[in-house]
């Protein structure tokens, strides 16, 4: 779960940013409930919330659309994790991405930030260079170089400018 500010947006600047289990989390909160949600994995949310929010937005596709959905649901009311709820997520992180799974996560990634976060620039940038390294991390030195410098930077640059300006959607060309 990420730290918070006191407006409940993840913080921007702290040696560490996220809490990593469930113990870290527990000693510096009170209570069972923390406001903040990773929906779509166990979550259970009031089909009036649906009626009142709309669905998920599909522009979103492939990335982003579930942090758009939390944003839109806490707009209009308390979103909260119960603590003493657990839920069994397989390991994810070392699945490499694809062409398509980078374009839309630079994407999209810009334009969350945009939406709903502050310090937006800022956000962008570190964000940016967070996604390299988890591409590198997940993908490899030369999957990395093409992306920067390579025959797939296109794809790269194509992303962040369509991030920047701001239009979420399907628009991926290889």
């Amino acid at each position: 779960m990420p730290k918070l500010n006191k407006n409940f947006i993840p913080i921007l600047f702290g040696f560490r940013r996220k809490y990593r289990n469930l113990k870290q989390l527990s000693k510096n909160i009170k209570g069972d409930t923390y406001p903040w949600a990773h929906l779509f994995n166990g979550a259970l949310i009031p089909t009036s919330a649906l009626k009142n929010i709309g669905n998920v937005n599909s522009d979103y596709f492939i990335f982003g659309e579930e942090v758009d959905f939390f944003f839109r649901l806490r707009d209009r009311g308390e979103v909260v994790s119960h603590l003493s709820a657990w839920h069994y997520h397989p390991d994810v992180s070392k699945r490499p991405y694809t062409d398509v799974k980078t374009y839309y996560c630079i994407k999209n990634t810009m334009i969350i930030y945009r939406k709903f976060y502050d310090f937006v620039l800022i956000r962008r940038v570190l964000g940016l260079i967070a996604i390299l390294l988890r591409v590198f991390y997940r993908n490899g030195v030369i999957n990395s170089i093409m992306l920067v410098l390579g025959s797939n930077s296109g794809l790269l640059y194509r992303a962040t400018v369509k991030g920047f300006l701001g239009s979420p959607g399907k628009d991926f060309n290889v």
